[in-house]
């Protein structure tokens, strides 16, 4: 697993309060986290050919749509990580 890979997943399993445990002994995961008027978050995770991937899905409002019209969502984290 490469080191973003894990710190996206310890980031994102931190929300819902999860522990990476229960993905490493049951080999998968999904859940939701919703933020209210801004945005729904779904993760997938799961062991497939001896490594592990991620798959997050972002549903953006259509008021915070319309703020974020042209930008993509990786550019909205940047922002989002330099404001901290």
């Amino acid at each position: 697993m490469t080191d973003y890979t894990k710190y996206l997943l310890e980031e994102t399993y931190q929300l819902p309060h999860h522990e990476l445990s229960h993905l490493e002994s049951d080999g998968d995961v999904d859940f939701h986290i919703s933020v209210s008027d801004f945005a729904r978050l779904k993760a997938n995770s799961y062991q497939q050919r001896r490594s592990l991937s991620v798959v997050l899905r972002m549903g953006i409002c259509q008021e915070q749509r319309t703020r974020f019209y042209g930008q993509s969502l990786m550019q909205i984290g940047f922002k989002r990580e330099q404001n901290r």
